[in-house]
């Protein structure tokens, strides 16, 4: 088998082969001398009540939350060319050399087929607090721009197998764990991810970050505690059945009543949502220094393949957190996949086109001219001069992020701009 898996997975695999030798292939001399057959050993790596994925379709949509609950995709913009608010990535499992013995190593590769996109590009959303309605979730949970990720799983004759993970008890020894690289790297400015108190000392970060962090004001807004500082949380909106939504529609309070959410005490990771964070954006600092930090690394997404049940290893008897596997489970465990996913994190949702007034011929009088102050009233898409500053870094940092001119970048920021709020909000997908 060619499947591979992550950290200690391969050793994890091996041991309990061994285990099943020891157990059920293995008699005394006396049973010998008898005439006792020794039982057949079990392969656990051919028991296993799944397939063998080969590859992995993830699917990222950008949208928003009605509850923690309720991710709700944004519709994608017609019109839109380049940044496209569903991102498609397709990995494979394939041949990526040979080893000593001149045998195909293989490993899961972004493929460039069908439309995959090499890296998924996002935007940091506004923090806006702590779901209260679930206090004890130890997790940032209000944003006001998330993404919502779905994995399916592709055996070699390209059929879904994804369901075979999470029905008949699968779902109980299954999740996924979604990890940052610890090297996260800096993306189009020199401003690296560093501690608050390292950050809040460097200009020009150094006034009004200084405040929030060095001197723990609180009354310049929201703000990501030390110990919460993280590229990204997710949260599992995982689902029984698991292919169907728990939200019935966009309103809060309407869920489907035969719809079980598990997220909580049963996670799987097959569906969920990130809010991407920014050590230094939040509303107030924004509007002030209309900057962040932008950064470009990889999400290693891992599933685990208890052996008994997801929480079986865990002293409190709860699942583990998304990004947080238990050493138990690492050394002991097993492990079906592991993708090391590309992510460059280039804008934050209160980017956009803003302009210096621009004087244009007064519809109602031709012969005078009327200031325009808005992107949105100006009848077509901004020239690049016409921007302010830091409209113009945003755009040159779409246009790097797509690789795009910069005239591509303003036509679908434009696009985004000018679109009708009921044609860019209520997408078809629900988790």
């Amino acid at each position: 088998m060619n499947q591979t898996f992550s950290r200690l997975g391969r050793r994890a695999w091996a041991m309990l082969g061994v285990a099943c030798l020891a157990t059920f292939g293995s008699c005394s001399k006396d049973d010998l001398s008898k005439g006792v057959k020794p039982q057949a050993s079990v392969d656990e790596r051919k028991s296993k009540a799944h397939g063998d994925p080969v590859k992995a379709e993830l699917t990222l949509y950008s949208g928003h939350l009605h509850g923690i609950q309720g991710f709700h995709q944004n519709a994608d913009i017609e019109g839109l060319k380049y940044m496209k608010r569903v991102q498609t990535m397709v990995l494979k499992y394939m041949p990526k050399g040979k080893d000593a013995h001149g045998r195909d190593v293989y490993s899961w590769t972004v493929s460039q087929e069908n439309g995959s996109t090499d890296k998924f590009r996002v935007e940091y959303g506004t923090y806006s607090g702590k779901d209260t309605d679930h206090p004890d979730q130890p997790l940032i949970s209000k944003y006001n721009l998330v993404y919502g990720l779905l994995i399916r799983y592709f055996d070699a004759n390209d059929k879904d197998i994804t369901h075979e993970f999470v029905t008949n008890g699968q779902e109980n020894i299954h999740q996924h764990f979604f990890i940052p690289d610890k090297e996260i790297k800096p993306w189009f400015t020199n401003v690296t991810w560093n501690s608050p108190e390292v950050i809040a000392k460097e200009a020009p970060y150094n006034t009004l970050i200084a405040q929030r962090y060095n001197q723990g004001e609180m009354h310049l807004g929201n703000k990501l505690e030390v110990e919460e500082w993280k590229p990204f949380y997710y949260f599992y909106s995982d689902t029984d059945p698991w292919d169907k939504s728990y939200k019935a529609s966009i309103t809060d309070g309407d869920v489907n009543t035969n719809v079980k959410f598990i997220g909580f005490n049963n996670p799987t990771g097959f569906k969920g949502w990130f809010g991407f964070n920014n050590p230094l954006f939040d509303q107030q600092v924004y509007n002030h220094y209309k900057k962040a930090i932008y950064c470009d690394f990889n999400i290693s997404i891992e599933l685990l393949h208890a052996a008994t049940s997801k929480t079986s290893r865990n002293e409190n008897g709860k699942p583990s957190p998304y990004d947080s596997p238990t050493d138990a489970q690492l050394k002991s465990d097993l492990w079906d996949v592991n993708l090391s996913v590309p992510v460059l994190i280039f804008g934050s949702q209160e980017d956009g086109l803003s302009i210096h007034p621009v004087m244009i011929p007064d519809p109602r009088n031709p012969s005078k001219q009327k200031k325009i102050t808005s992107a949105r009233n100006l009848g077509r898409a901004p020239h690049y001069d016409e921007l302010k500053d830091w409209s113009k870094d945003y755009v040159d940092r779409v246009a790097q992020a797509y690789g795009i001119s910069r005239e591509d970048a303003i036509a679908d920021l434009y696009t985004i701009l000018t679109a009708p709020a009921e044609k860019k909000e209520s997408g078809a997908v629900f988790f």
